[in-house]
């Protein structure tokens, strides 16, 4: 027996002007970490640790974030 699934998924502001400024400023923020940051793990005296995403661009992701199933 076969059955169908379908999936949609919607993503996205459209159009640039539509997303918000504050989304925009998190961007950037990552953005700027990645850029000095360019190795995924950072080596210090100790050993290695995984860089992680900056904590404010964390917060401001994390408020605009919608998962619905």
């Amino acid at each position: 027996m076969v059955s169908n699934v379908t999936v949609r998924f919607v993503s996205g502001y459209g159009l640039a002007a539509a997303v918000p400024t504050l989304l925009k400023q998190a961007m950037l923020l990552l953005i700027g970490h990645w850029y000095a940051n360019r190795e995924s793990v950072v080596m210090t005296g100790r050993g290695q640790i995984v860089a992680e995403m900056p904590q404010a661009s964390t917060w401001i992701f994390d408020d605009y974030r919608e998962v619905t199933i």
